[in-house]
């Protein structure tokens, strides 16, 4: 399988007419072509800043203390 992805304007009429060039690797001959419009543009994500949070969060001192036996045996729901 094979893709290519090229821009085209749609007219007002909506009938779509574009020639594409195949590479060569692509055998001749009938072949079924899909066409996928985008139609909601997603907006472009923000990179993330590394310690963008710092001083924000808080983990408890006992965080990696281990779980008691309440924990293990489903106890206290």
């Amino acid at each position: 399988m094979h893709a290519i992805k090229t821009r085209v304007k749609i007219p007002t009429n909506h009938q779509l007419s574009f020639n594409c060039y195949v590479p060569d690797s692509v055998p001749s001959g009938t072949t079924d072509v899909m066409i996928i419009f985008e139609t909601v543009r997603m907006p472009e994500t923000q990179q993330r800043i590394l310690g963008q949070f710092a001083g924000r969060i808080k983990i408890a001192d006992d965080f990696d203390a281990p779980l008691n036996d309440q924990f293990w045996l489903g106890e206290g729901k």
